[in-house]
């Protein structure tokens, strides 16, 4: 994990310290991912994105699916489409929030966890489908751990999952302009999760960490793609 260095950035950022965070160590904790991947084959992706597990399940207590409504922030990623399959040829995007699905697929034993939203579909991409091909990976031996990670963001953070995927699914209009949507699969390279704990003595103070952390990360996005 790359904790230490994201410490740096966010204090370099608010210039100020986050001792007072440190006040309890009884206290609840709030606890997040910071997600990165990348696919380098005919279709070119890579991206970017923070989730928090505060937003609830609204599937309606599917045990085989999941939505969870501004689940994913600070998403940035850039698309190329290298063998004309899709309407786009460059697609480099940055967006507040996005909508998280997930989708759980027996007997084949595989999880997705779907990004998607109205501000990524006018880009020409209908999803990015983040994909776990064998559950034996991801220790989802049972039943119940399958669908906590369909169901429950806590779960799905946690255990850091998007940091086990093995593939990446792109879909989006086609290039021959029917609206046809089409997709394409190819192995995922170097998935990265970053989890961050931050002791929470009160919710002024989550709140208030949560706005101070955001902001250093997206200085640390700045400094990386100049």
């Amino acid at each position: 994990m790359k904790i230490g260095n994201l410490v740096a950035t966010v204090a370099l950022t608010i210039g100020g310290s986050l001792g007072f965070l440190a006040e309890s160590a009884s206290a609840a904790s709030l606890i997040f991912n910071q997600v990165s991947g990348s696919r380098a084959d005919t279709t070119v992706v890579n991206y970017d994105f923070t989730l928090f597990p505060t937003v609830e399940d609204r599937s309606v207590s599917n045990i085989a699916r999941g939505f969870f409504e501004g689940a994913i922030a600070d998403f940035t990623g850039l698309f190329e489409d290298l063998d004309n399959s899709f309407a786009f040829d460059t697609a480099n995007v940055t967006i507040p929030t996005l909508d998280l699905r997930t989708r759980l697929l027996n007997p084949e034993g595989r999880l997705e966890l779907i990004l998607q939203g109205n501000r990524l579909r006018n880009q020409g991409i209908t999803e990015l489908a983040l994909i776990i091909d064998d559950f034996s990976v991801a220790s989802l031996d049972t039943l119940s751990e399958q669908q906590e990670a369909v169901n429950s963001l806590q779960y799905i953070v946690e255990n850091e999952l998007l940091g086990l995927i093995s593939g990446i699914r792109v879909s989006g209009p086609s290039s021959d302009g029917t609206g046809t949507i089409v997709s394409t699969l190819g192995p995922a390279i170097n998935p990265g999760v970053d989890t961050i704990v931050i002791p929470e003595s009160s919710p002024g103070n989550a709140l208030l960490t949560m706005g101070l952390i955001g902001a250093g990360l997206g200085l640390k996005r700045r400094i990386q793609m100049q």
